[in-house]
């Protein structure tokens, strides 16, 4: 999705604030459990035309190359898979894709901390 640098960051965020409000910390002192999913294209009006995403020509032509022959969520399979998650752990992001079930619990990748010495 390099064609679409905005949309991406934007991503990105939701699943930083995801995890962060998804800690421990904001659910014991809120009893709200944060979780995202990450869906694949679902095939909605929302979609729209790739002109919509991105003014550039060639950008476009890439997003076009990018879902050439692959399956899109329709709603129902989207709405079922994130119905599947509603219980699950508290900052957890979840990829969900056409054909696949369950959905995909991403890990939480973080870099080793530095021992103090």
């Amino acid at each position: 999705m390099f064609a679409t640098p905005a949309y991406v960051a934007s991503k990105h965020a939701v699943t930083a604030l995801t995890r962060t409000f998804g800690h421990k910390f904001w659910f014991e002192k809120t009893g709200v459990s944060v979780a995202a999913v990450a869906p694949y294209y679902i095939a909605t009006p929302f979609l729209g035309d790739w002109a919509d995403w991105t003014d550039d020509p060639r950008a476009q032509m890439e997003l076009k190359k990018s879902a050439e022959g692959k399956n899109f969520l329709n709603p129902d399979e989207a709405a079922l898979k994130i119905f599947n998650i509603f219980n699950s752990q508290s900052g957890s992001v979840w990829l969900i894709r056409p054909g696949m079930m369950p959905p995909f619990n991403i890990p939480d990748y973080r870099l080793p901390q530095p021992k103090i010495l």
